[in-house]
This record gives structure tokens, sequence and C-alpha cells, in this order.
């Protein structure tokens, strides 16, 4: 459970009976997510980044120049 506020990870104030979510509001916050990022491709090329960061094929500057040029489009 989402211990730390008990309430809904999706943002909506409400607080799930169990679980870290109300039914039916994890499909909302993927929803947020994915707009928030600019779209699944934008959601995915981003998680490639950070992929390539965690396993040292970039560094720190690549990841940031890669951040703000999906930012960016």
């Amino acid at each position: 459970m989402n211990t730390e506020t008990g309430k809904c990870k999706c943002g909506c104030g409400e607080t799930p009976e169990w679980g870290d979510y109300v039914p039916g509001h994890d499909l909302r916050h993927r929803s947020q997510l994915i707009d928030r990022s600019g779209g699944v491709d934008k959601l995915a090329e981003l998680l490639e980044l950070v992929d390539a960061y965690a396993v040292g094929e970039i560094g720190e500057g690549d990841l940031g120049k890669g951040i703000r040029r999906l930012r960016a489009r």
C-alpha cells in the first residue's frame, strides 16, 4: 500500500481500500504519465535513455541532452 500518504497514487485524493490505487485509477495514472511525456513514443525514448545511462553507455551530459531534446519536440 502507498503507506506514505494512504492516498491513491493517481493524485485524485481518494483513499484506496487496499493497494496503491482506487480500482481503475492505475489506468488513469498510466494515461496521465503518457500524456505528460508527450506520448508513448517519447516515453519509450526516455526509458531507452535511462536504460543506457543505467548501464554506463551514456553519461549524465548525454542523458540531459537527450531529455532536453525529447522535451523540445
